[in-house]
């Protein structure tokens, strides 16, 4: 349910857990986890946002046995060629390493390293302005595009309808 993540994973009677999928692919977007406004520093939204990515796996894994495919927060260059290290890159760098570190050995969940496939795709492409502010959509068209493809591929994999993950 696009939006709605934390409501459908909370509630043990929602769609999402009627469905009973194979597999929950589970995009994470740091606006939507961490809190905003003055006076708040980087690494208080980071925590924030961590607690929430922590209640959001536990409700899915008491809830379902499904394969629950993790993303990792991209890591938004937004002063590319400051020399003093940004607190918000910083806050991503310690936030996808707390990602890993908790649930890289967990049998049930696969990380989905988001952050590389940027890189990979060009961090400036990732993001279309408009997409965000007209759709809510926080990936540009060609970026989904290639995110669609390495979860299909990983997907694919899975179940054994396809023989190499590349």
């Amino acid at each position: 349910a696009y939006g709605r993540m934390f409501e459908e994973a909370l509630d043990p009677s929602s769609r999402l857990y009627a469905f009973q999928p194979q597999a929950v692919l589970v995009i994470l977007d740091w606006e939507g986890l961490a809190p905003r406004g003055e006076g708040i520093l980087a690494q208080q939204q980071a925590e924030v946002a961590l607690e929430r990515v922590h209640q959001l796996l536990a409700a899915l894994k008491q809830h379902t046995s499904s394969l629950i495919v993790l993303s990792n927060f991209i890591a938004h260059d937004l002063f590319p060629f400051a020399l003093v290290p940004d607190p918000m890159a910083v806050a991503y760098q310690q936030l996808n390493t707390a990602l890993r570190a908790a649930y890289g050995q967990d049998p049930q969940v696969l990380l989905l390293d988001l952050d590389s496939l940027a890189a990979y795709h060009g961090r400036a492409r990732c993001i279309d302005p408009s997409l965000r502010y007209l759709a809510g959509m926080n990936m540009s068209e060609s970026f989904l595009q290639q995110v669609s493809r390495k979860c299909l591929a990983v997907l694919n994999a899975l179940v054994g309808r396809a023989r190499k993950c590349l």
